[in-house]
């Protein structure tokens, strides 16, 4: 990696436009290369918002935070491991992806992340570096890399299920929007391969850098990891605690009540929503349920929250001067919010 002299200054007057122009130039050529250690979200596996439990995953499903499975023909049983880590990772967890039929067959099996358009955009015309420490059984375990053109891929793992750390170079397409990294089980075209029974790949610390950045592996804090996550899918829950509602709104009339969740973290675009609250004596004021038979309606949702109305099933009449809070019946309640790619 090179590096580029950043001057203290480049006139006698060391606050001149010329000195922080020079600066912001030096800064923006080195910067990118420099600290932008890898475009990769959740890369060792750690962050889990939709609580996945070990089971049988169909293809294009998200599991864990940003990563989807890749799976054809195949049945695959997905798991998230915690222990028995690469060396070099030993604060990683992996994600573990075994074929689960009772014979072997032809198809793929695997994990892939696509990053976001604005970001895949700093790679147009560029060499980069895709990277993941592969556990497999399978000699066609390998790491692809997908500009939206062309897939390039690792050499393959050597079947020996050891932890290998496999690595794919390639410049990617000037044109290109999008980029995807994956881990799996198929040919260097991904196209569909032979598998035998309990064949799988178990991933975990995968990597996109541009080639001169290469760096050891370095993790992010995990509430940045979190709130990267939290840009693509989010849920919000009620814990049980009415000082810590879902959300907040005020009575629309004496039979309805206008609620506003906001979320801390914008998405990356409007999300699909999914409410998993029971609105039996959910709607409080005072400390005093109000709403006791209480039914949701007409959602108006966007990339910073939701607003919906709860109408009244009671002869409670409401009072227009109240305030209210969104805590539903049962704690881990509450609503889901999915804006991935």
């Amino acid at each position: 990696m090179s590096y580029t002299k950043l001057p203290t200054r480049t006139s006698a007057d060391t606050n001149s436009a010329a000195d922080i122009n020079q600066l912001q130039t030096n800064l923006t050529s080195v910067l990118p290369q420099g600290l932008y250690n890898n475009a990769l979200i959740n890369p060792y596996m750690i962050i889990n918002q939709r609580d996945a439990v070990a089971g049988i995953y169909t293809n294009n499903t998200y599991v864990i935070d940003r990563w989807r499975v890749v799976q054809a023909t195949a049945t695959v049983n997905v798991g998230h491991q915690t222990i028995s880590q690469p060396t070099d990772l030993p604060y990683s967890k992996s994600l573990n992806l075994i074929e689960d039929s009772i014979s072997g067959g032809t198809g793929k099996i695997g994990i892939a992340q696509e990053l976001e358009s604005d970001n895949a955009k700093f790679f147009q015309g560029k060499e980069v570096n895709a990277s993941a420490w592969v556990k497999s059984a399978s000699t066609n375990a390998r790491v692809l890399l997908y500009d939206g053109t062309t897939y390039t891929s690792s050499s393959t793992h050597t079947g020996d299920n050891t932890w290998q750390k496999l690595t794919v170079t390639a410049t990617m397409a000037s044109s290109l929007t999008s980029i995807t990294v994956a881990a799996q089980i198929s040919t260097a075209t991904n196209t569909n391969v032979a598998y035998n029974i309990n064949d799988g790949v178990n991933v975990t610390g995968v990597k996109l850098v541009l080639s001169d950045s290469e760096t050891n592996d370095m993790p992010r804090q995990l509430s940045e990891e979190l709130a990267l996550c939290k840009r693509y899918y989010q849920r919000v829950i009620y814990t049980g605690v009415q000082a810590d509602p879902l959300g907040m709104g005020w009575a629309n009339s004496t039979s309805q009540v206008i609620m506003h969740v906001n979320l801390p973290v914008q998405l990356r675009t409007t999300p699909t929503i999914t409410v998993v609250m029971n609105f039996v004596g959910d709607i409080t004021a005072g400390g005093s349920i109000v709403l006791s038979g209480a039914v949701y309606g007409n959602i108006a949702n966007s990339n910073n929250g939701v607003v919906f109305s709860l109408n009244d099933t009671s002869a409670f009449v409401l009072n227009n001067f109240y305030s209210f809070l969104l805590t539903p019946t049962f704690t881990d309640e509450g609503i889901r919010f999915d804006a991935e790619v």
